[in-house]
């Protein structure tokens, strides 16, 4: 038995407790430290590419990554839209159809902040109220037409779920929020070209793909779209099965190599976990798409951007495809990503955009025009 064990089986629980107090504190500074020095080392490289973006904005979107970097803070991106004067259409992932309004239960008026200006840059909801967690448990009223958007702690959350549970509230329930510029991404900073060839890595429901098509028009030739989530490749085959002779549907995810791995099935969020209770194949871009032509590569699979971008490496030396890459899943994307690329096509110049109010969606796009 180790140490710890023996000590664990001398004291009381209470007391066990107690004397754990100091390890805990002194893991958590160990990790503070250790997040801190691993963020500088991240903008330090990070900023080595100032030089290849084309424009102001790019820098200041670049900025305010490395800003979040150095002070975590979900109001960074929202001022970002506030800046712009964004106008989102709705929430993320909420079917604005099917409710008139939202109410917010939260537990501190200060956690309500970034909420109360996100909604004011937001079409949806029109009609909300914001309402204290205790007002909520003690019967507030709330119309089956709202949503209810939760802004408080797990501990808080649990309490909340058994009360709506226990008075059968069948409302739907999300969990904080954020709103998103989803009809512009990976189309505002490129034209479409003759015989257009995209890969779209990380298809989701085939919406993208949908927005490709109609980007490109008849200069379109062709869309290579890789899904390796199941339910998300069903769900494409049913939303492109009029387009079909336009896109070619791959039930694989794109990696470095060809391989088999469990994913976290999560809608727009599957990703690689291995964890994961699915099976799910993967390939590389090359052995797909072969000697075609590929004029435009997007990448948004969750985090496997890199590895995706080194099985993709002779089609981008060979054609020099436009390229949208998120390049926020991982922290060190911001500058691993670019630092690939030139290492495989040094013309490569770039320029950065951001479509969200919290720290999703930033997209990296590089282009030897």
């Amino acid at each position: 038995m180790s140490v710890r064990g023996i000590v664990k089986n001398i004291f009381p629980e209470s007391l066990w407790l107690y004397l754990q107090i100091p390890y805990r504190m002194g893991w958590a500074l160990r990790r503070y430290i250790d997040r801190k020095r691993t963020a500088e080392d991240i903008i330090t490289k990070a900023q080595k590419y100032i030089p290849y973006y084309q424009d102001e904005l790019s820098r200041e979107i670049l900025n305010d990554r490395i800003e979040a970097l150095r002070r975590p803070d979900e109001n960074i991106f929202l001022r970002r839209a506030e800046k712009e004067g964004w106008k989102f259409p709705g929430l993320y992932g909420v079917d604005g159809t099917k409710y008139s309004g939202a109410v917010i239960v939260y537990d501190k008026e200060k956690r309500t902040e970034h909420t109360r200006e996100l909604l004011k840059l937001c079409e949806w909801p029109k009609k909300y109220k914001f309402m204290k967690l205790d007002e909520f448990l003690g019967g507030g009223e709330i119309s089956r037409s709202d949503l209810i958007i939760v802004l408080m702690p797990d501990w808080d959350i649990i309490r909340l779920k058994k009360y709506i549970a226990r008075n059968n509230i069948t409302n739907d329930v999300v969990y904080g929020i954020a709103a998103m510029r989803e009809d512009e991404q990976y189309l505002d900073v490129f034209s479409p070209v003759d015989n257009e060839v995209v890969v779209d890595a990380g298809a989701f429901d085939g919406a993208t793909a949908l927005r490709f098509l109609k980007w490109a028009g008849d200069k379109i030739k062709r869309v290579y779209s890789f899904e390796l989530d199941p339910v998300n490749f069903a769900n494409c085959e049913e939303n492109l099965r009029d387009v079909r002779n336009k896109v070619i549907l791959v039930k694989k995810g794109t990696w470095d190599k060809d391989e088999v791995m469990n994913i976290d099935e999560g809608g727009s969020g599957s990703h690689l976990s291995s964890d994961g209770g699915t099976r799910a194949e993967l390939t590389t871009i090359d052995s797909v798409v072969k000697d075609e032509r590929v004029t435009f590569i997007k990448m948004d699979v969750e985090g496997a951007e890199l590895k995706s971008l080194i099985g993709a490496k002779n089609t981008i030396i060979k054609n020099r495809p436009r390229l949208a890459i998120c390049v926020y899943h991982k922290r060190r994307d911001i500058y691993e990503i670019p630092e690939y690329i030139l290492s495989l096509v040094p013309e490569y110049k770039f320029y950065l955009r951001h479509y969200s109010s919290n720290g999703w969606e930033t997209v990296l796009y590089a282009t030897c025009e």
